[in-house]
C-alpha cells in the first residue's frame, strides 16, 4: 500500500485503518510508529486475538501502554469486509493523487469548523458502494460535456475502470462533485456542482440549488426569490415588500448590504420564509416612536412554520421604543430558527419566543445590551440556543436566557458576559413562575460578571429534572448556582470567585457532583432541603462554611475535599456544619470519606465537621480524614449521632 499522508490521520484515529487491518488478517499491528515532535499523529495499536487492543500512547508523562477491551467485526473476512478494505485503501490512494486545487474543492465543505474536505470526500467515498473504483477526473465531467458518466466509463478513459459496474445513479451523483461556469440544465436530487464563476459549491435539494455549508454572509441571491437592495439594485428597497411579494408557498428575501431605517414594524405572517442578510454590515434600524418590535413572526392566532432569519443585525433603538424587543416571534409559531443574527440595543428583548413556538433554535446569535432578556422564553417547548454570544443583557431586569413554562430545552456553549453591576442579571434562568420548567439541559457555558450564573427557580409552577454541566462560571455578585429545581443533577462546572455562595441547593432530590468551587465570599455549598447528594466536589479558599447543611435529612455528603474555610473569621466557621430547630430537624444524614484541611495560620475554621443544636439526630459520620481545626476536629451533639473510623490531625 501506498505511504499514508497527514491527511488520512484523523480517520485513523478514529480506528478505520485498524479497524480495515483486522478485517484482512484477523491480528493487527499499527504500522506506523510514534514520531517525535508530533510527526505521526496515531499510536501503535495490537489486536490480540481474544479482542484486547494494547495501544501505546503519547503522554505528557511519556509513552505508555494501555490495554482495554475493543469490539471486534464477527466475520472479518467476509467479503462485504475485505471490499471495504479495498474501497478504503483506494479512498486514500484516490486523495493522494489529487492536485491541491483539487483537494481545495472538497476544503471547502468545511461546514461545521471541525471537519475537513479530506474527511467529507472519505466519508462520501465510503457511503457509495460500486464494486468498481471511484477515481477523481475519472467521473467528473464539466456541465459543457454531453456524454453521460456511464457513457464516459464505457468509452474507458481511464484505464483503472474496473468491471462489473452496478451502482445507482444517485449514489453516483452524489459522489462526483460536477463543476461548470453555469447549472447544468438537469440536475437530479442531491447533485453537487463546484460553479467555478463564484468559487462556491451547491447542492440540488427540492428542485433548487442551495450553497453548500449552510449559505453564511455572502449566500449567492440566484437562489433567492426576492432581492431587496437600499440602493435600489434590488427587486425592492423595502424589507416589508419583499416579504409581501412572496408566493403563498414561501421563499427567501435576500437582504443587501446597507442599513434600513424602518418606520413600521416588519411582519412575517407566511410559512416556509427564509430572510438572510449579508452579515453585520445588513442592519435593520428602528426609527423613533414605532414602539413595536422591529420584526415581529406570526400574528398571535395563525400557526406558522419553518421561518429562518439569518445573517444580519436588529437594532432595537431602546431610548426612543420603551418596552419593544428586537425580534418576537408570536403564539404559535414552530420551527423558527435564528443564525447569525445580532440584536442589540432594545428596551425589550432581543428575542422572545411566545406560547407553543415549539422547536425553535437560536444559533450563532449576538445579544448586546438589551433591558430585559436575550433570549426570552415564555411557553415554548424544545427550544434549543446554541453558541450564541451575550453582552450586557437585563440591564433593567431579566437574564440573558430566561425560560418560563418551557419544557425540554438545550442551552448549551454560549458565552454571556456583563460588565455592567444589576441586581437582577441572571446569565441562565430557569423560571417557573406560572407553571413548570422542566426536562432541560444547560451545557458548557461560559459566565461572567451575572448577578447569579445560572438559577432554577420556581413560583407557582416548579422546575423540575434539569441537568447543569461542564459550565465555567466567575465573578458573580450573588450565587454561582442556584438551584430550587427538584431533581437536578449539577455536576462537573467551574465556580470561581462568587460574592455568594458556590452552589445553593433549596429543593429535594438534587445532586451536586465533581464541581469545582474556590475564592467562594459566602459558602461553598449551602443545602437547605432533603434527600440531596453532595459528592466528590473540591471546595477551596471559603469565607464562611465548606458545606453548610440547614435542616436536612436523608442526605448524603461524601468525597469532597474540602480546603482552608472559615477565611472571614477565625474559628467562627467550619468545614461540614449542619443543623436543625424546632419543626425541622436535621437528622438520618450520612457524612462519609470527605477531607478536610485547613491552614496552619491565619484564620482557621473552628471545627472540621459539626452537628449543632438539639434537632440534630441520628447522623452518622464516618471514615472522614480532618486536619487544622482551631478548636475540635469533629464535634457531636445528637444523642444518637455516631462518629467512628475517622482519621483526627491536629495541631
Amino acid at each position: 500500500m501506498a505511504k499514508i499522508k497527514a491527511p488520512v490521520y484523523s480517520l485513523m484515529a478514529h480506528g478505520w485503518l485498524n479497524k480495515y487491518f483486522y478485517q484482512r488478517t484477523g491480528v493487527v499491528k499499527n504500522p506506523y510508529p510514534i514520531g517525535i515532535f508530533g510527526r505521526y499523529l496515531i499510536n501503535p495499536i495490537y489486536y490480540s486475538v481474544k479482542g484486547w487492543n494494547y495501544e501505546m500512547r503519547r503522554t505528557w508523562h511519556g509513552i505508555q501502554s494501555v490495554a482495554k477491551h475493543g469490539t471486534l467485526p464477527p466475520d472479518p473476512h467476509s467479503p462485504e469486509q475485505l471490499g471495504n478494505w479495498d474501497k478504503f485503501s483506494e479512498a486514500i490512494h484516490t486523495w493522494q493523487l489529487m492536485s491541491q486545487s483539487q483537494k481545495e474543492i472538497y476544503n471547502k465543505l468545511k461546514y461545521p469548523e471541525h471537519t475537513s474536505g479530506y474527511n467529507k470526500f472519505i466519508s462520501w467515498y465510503l457511503r457509495s458502494k460500486p464494486t468498481m473504483p471511484v477515481y477523481w477526473g475519472t467521473l467528473q465531467r464539466s456541465a459543457d460535456d454531453s456524454r453521460t458518466i456511464e457513457q464516459k466509463m464505457v468509452d474507458q478513459d481511464s484505464p483503472t475502470i474496473r468491471y462489473p459496474f452496478n451502482f445507482r445513479q444517485y449514489q453516483l451523483f452524489n459522489m462526483v462533485l460536477h463543476q461548470g461556469m453555469g447549472f447544468p440544465d438537469s440536475p437530479i436530487e442531491g447533485q453537487l456542482f463546484y460553479n467555478s464563476s463564484d468559487d462556491k459549491i451547491y447542492v440540488y435539494k427540492n428542485d433548487s440549488w442551495s450553497e453548500v455549508g449552510g449559505g453564511g454572509p455572502g449566500t449567492d441571491t440566484r437562489i433567492a426569490t426576492v432581492i431587496v437592495a437600499a440602493d435600489g439594485s434590488g427587486d425592492y428597497t423595502d424589507i416589508q415588500d419583499g416579504i409581501d411579494a412572496l408566493p403563498a408557498g414561501g421563499g427567501l428575501v435576500f437582504i443587501k448590504d446597507g442599513t434600513y431605517n424602518i418606520d413600521a414594524q416588519i411582519v412575517i405572517a407566511k410559512s416556509n420564509v427564509t430572510l438572510q442578510g449579508q452579515g453585520t454590515a445588513t442592519i435593520i434600524h428602528l426609527n423613533n416612536g414605532v414602539n413595536k418590535d422591529a420584526i415581529q413572526i406570526g400574528n398571535n392566532t395563525d400557526p406558522f412554520t419553518n421561518i429562518i432569519l439569518r445573517d444580519f443585525k436588529v437594532e432595537g433603538n431602546g431610548d426612543n421604543n420603551p418596552y419593544t424587543a428586537c425580534i418576537g416571534v408570536t403564539d404559535y409559531c414552530s420551527c423558527v430558527t435564528l443564525i447569525g443574527i445580532w440584536g442589540y440595543d432594545s428596551a425589550g428583548d432581543g428575542v422572545y419566543f411566545d406560547y407553543n413556538c415549539n422547536y425553535c433554535n437560536v444559533f450563532g446569535c449576538t445579544f448586546e445590551n438589551n433591558d430585559y432578556q436575550g433570549v426570552y422564553c415564555y411557553g415554548a417547548n424544545y427550544l434549543t440556543v446554541q453558541g450564541c454570544k451575550f453582552f450586557n443583557n437585563g440591564l433593567s431586569y431579566g437574564s440573558a436566557i430566561e425560560n418560563d413554562l418551557g419544557d425540554h430545552f438545550t442551552y448549551i456553549d454560549n458565552i454571556i458576559i456583563n460588565d455592567v453591576a444589576t441586581t437582577q442579571a441572571v446569565g441562565i434562568k430557569i423560571w417557573g413562575y406560572y407553571s413548570n420548567g422542566r426536562k432541560g439541559i444547560i451545557k458548557g457555558n461560559t459566565i461572567q460578571g451575572t448577578y447569579v450564573g445560572i438559577g432554577l427557580y420556581t413560583y407557582y409552577g416548579t422546575s423540575d429534572r434539569i441537568i447543569v454541566t461542564g459550565n465555567y462560571i466567575r465573578d458573580t455578585y450573588s450565587d454561582g448556582i442556584v438551584s430550587n429545581a427538584n431533581h437536578a443533577v449539577i455536576s462537573g462546572n467551574i465556580i470561581e470567585g462568587p460574592d455568594g455562595n458556590g452552589i445553593k441547593i433549596q429543593a429535594q432530590y438534587n445532586v451536586v457532583t465533581a464541581n469545582e468551587i474556590s475564592t467562594i465570599g459566602q459558602s461553598g455549598i449551602e443545602c437547605s432541603s432533603d434527600n440531596a447528594v453532595i459528592q466528590n466536589n473540591v471546595i477551596d479558599a471559603v469565607q464562611l462554611y465548606g458545606i453548610k447543611m440547614m435542616w436536612v435529612s436523608s442526605c448524603l455528603v461524601s468525597g469532597n475535599r474540602i480546603y482552608d474555610c472559615s477565611l472571614a473569621t477565625d474559628g467562627l466557621y467550619s468545614g461540614i456544619w449542619w443543623h436543625g430547630d424546632s419543626g425541622y430537624t436535621s437528622k438520618n444524614n450520612s457524612v462519609y470519606d470527605n477531607v478536610i484541611i485547613g491552614p496552619t495560620a491565619g484564620n482557621k475554621k473552628g471545627y472540621s465537621i459539626k452537628e449543632y443544636g438539639a434537632y440534630a439526630d441520628y447522623n452518622m459520620i464516618r471514615g472522614n480524614r480532618c486536619k487544622n481545626a482551631k478548636f475540635i476536629e469533629i464535634l457531636v451533639s445528637g444523642q444518637n449521632s455516631e462518629a467512628f473510623d475517622n482519621t483526627i490531625t491536629s495541631n
